[in-house]
């Protein structure tokens, strides 16, 4: 026997070989993924899903519980003026309420929205209150 019709023959046993084993074992193989591939990406959805529920909550904590207008006068100082509504819980809220305080007080007062942790914030720390024109 030659060494080309040697290696005929070990190519030969080489693709029987491969044959058998696709026939027996690969295809039986593919099979058995291709039923796990739809559970595989459902589980991928779900466990994306559970991430994001947990990031969003997650930041949901780290919001304020209230929200706070501080009034600033002309020199800087922080003032409280008498007769005005100053804790909010929604952001929206205190934003409207300071941009009218803004316009009412444009000379005297600038306004701005605080966010705080308490669920019930007060506004003791102005230094000076003043009455309601």
């Amino acid at each position: 026997m030659t060494s080309s019709g040697f290696f005929q023959a070990v190519i030969f046993e080489i693709l029987t070989i491969y044959k058998w084993l696709d026939n027996n074992f690969i295809s039986h193989f593919m099979n058995l993924v291709k039923g796990f591939e739809s559970a595989f990406i459902i589980t991928c959805a779900i466990i994306f899903l559970l991430i994001s529920v947990f990031i969003i909550l997650r930041n949901a904590k780290k919001l304020p519980k209230s929200y706070i207008i501080e009034g600033v006068d002309l020199y800087g100082r922080k003032a409280s003026v008498n007769g005005l509504r100053y804790t909010f819980v929604t952001y929206e809220a205190a934003e409207s309420y300071a941009r009218f305080y803004n316009e009412i007080f444009d000379k005297e007062y600038k306004f701005r929205v605080v966010g705080s942790k308490n669920k019930y914030a007060t506004t003791s720390s102005a230094k000076t209150s003043y009455k309601a024109r």
